[in-house]
């Protein structure tokens, strides 16, 4: 039997990341705006996520912290997948 982790110790998984704030507004690397609806854990593994709606679809995503906030190499540069365009 495995030991059930803390709440404490599920949400320090965030400290590993700069977590986006509820109605944040973010351009995706390809050029689309996104808005931050939620952070949170996905529940099978506890790893920090982020829930966004696309502003041009109307259709929410879940991603993984890790996964949303890298960087991809696009057009031969290195940028980050998603970039905060308001505070």
């Amino acid at each position: 039997m495995t030991k059930q982790k803390s709440i404490d110790e599920i949400t320090a998984a965030w400290n590993d990341f700069n977590r986006p704030k509820t109605g944040q507004i973010f351009r995706h690397y390809k050029g689309d705006l996104y808005k931050i609806v939620a952070t949170g854990f996905l529940e099978d593994t506890l790893a920090p996520c982020v829930i966004y709606r696309s502003l041009q679809m109307n259709t929410v995503w879940v991603r993984s912290a890790q996964n949303f906030l890298e960087t991809v190499e696009h057009n031969d540069s290195t940028q980050p997948r998603f970039k905060s365009v308001s505070g």
